[in-house]
């Protein structure tokens, strides 16, 4: 069975994405592209934060210099790119984009979620290694996990996107590349870090990680 892997959209960048919506169901223009480009840029910028941005508060100062100057290197290229890629799109499949990700978000006690599903043995390994970082093999492993884990978020919320959006064949190729990009730079910073860490500060990380796939409650018969 799978777990949920969960992160916090800020409730005014949602209100946006819903009036995004209905605008899109009320009126046949193509020109709400741009909008949409920025507010699921927003929403990708928020996720980048809540997964890379902690590394920079349990780093020494030259580790926390490099995990912002990923952090913004990523968010950067989003901002750019992800507007851009958006006013390719005619009107119909920019409400087709709106509509699948707003299946991907629900509202959980008061907080706006975006989740993805990952195999349940992922989210147990990792909660495995959390009790047990006794060596910088054990870190690295770790890290290689949530590696791991994020790279089947980026398939669910953007690898496929992209296919079922049909972009030509240069607008995909680059689109490719803006992606692997991206994806390489936050990789690559994670690895890293799971190489540099000491045992205390990968245990910290991991335990804001978890937060991320909060576990189901049990439900007990009477």
């Amino acid at each position: 069975m799978d777990e949920l892997v969960q992160l916090k959209v800020q409730s005014v960048t949602y209100r946006r994405f819903l009036e995004l919506q209905q605008l899109l169901k009320q009126s046949k223009s193509d020109n709400l592209a741009q909008a949409v480009g920025e507010n699921l840029a927003e929403i990708a910028c928020q996720v980048v934060e809540q997964v890379f941005g902690f590394l920079s508060q349990i780093s020494a100062q030259q580790q926390q210099f490099e995990s912002e100057h990923t952090v913004e290197q990523i968010t950067a290229t989003i901002g750019k790119h992800l507007p851009w890629s958006m006013q390719l799109l005619n009107h119909e499949r920019l409400s087709s984009l709106m509509h699948d990700l707003g299946h991907m978000m629900s509202l959980t006690d008061g907080q706006i979620w975006l989740k993805y599903p990952i195999p349940a043995h992922l989210a147990m390994q990792l909660r495995g290694y959390s009790h047990n970082l006794n060596s910088s093999h054990d870190i690295a492993q770790a890290f290689s996990l949530i590696v791991e884990i994020i790279d089947q978020g980026v398939t669910q919320l953007v690898r496929d996107p992209k296919k079922k959006l049909k972009f030509n064949f240069m607008v995909d190729k680059s689109l490719a590349g803006v992606i692997g990009l991206t994806t390489q730079l936050g990789y690559k910073r994670l690895e890293k870090m799971g190489k540099q860490l000491n045992p205390e500060q990968a245990q910290a990380y991991l335990e804001h990680f978890l937060q991320f796939i909060p576990q189901k409650k049990l439900r007990i018969k009477l």
